[in-house]
């Protein structure tokens, strides 16, 4: 079950951290442990996941023009985060338009 969500669900192409991913017991912890800081941890999540994710990758054979066109198709995350097995959280209000 945790190979399926972390590599061939559908929402697995989004980032987040993996425990989250996996289970809902990364809610809980920052729920009951950490007291009811799940709320203020999804920002902190969106500022380590959010917008470009590894933006330093560079291949030098490649034109500068294509390299900047790789890096947007599969290197740009948007607004979006995953943040338990089945949801995904949306940082930005313009996004949805």
């Amino acid at each position: 079950l945790s190979f399926y969500r972390l590599f061939l669900h559908p929402l697995a192409r989004f980032p987040g951290p993996k425990l989250a991913a996996v289970s809902r017991w990364y809610e809980a912890y920052c729920d009951v442990v950490q007291n009811g800081q799940y709320t203020f941890k999804i920002a902190e999540l969106h500022k380590r996941y959010g917008r470009y994710r590894h933006a330093a990758f560079s291949i030098p054979l490649l034109s500068r023009r294509y390299q900047n066109n790789l890096l947007l198709r599969y290197w740009y995350t948007g607004p979006i985060i995953r943040i338990s097995p089945y949801e995904l959280h949306v940082n930005d209000p313009t996004f949805f338009d």
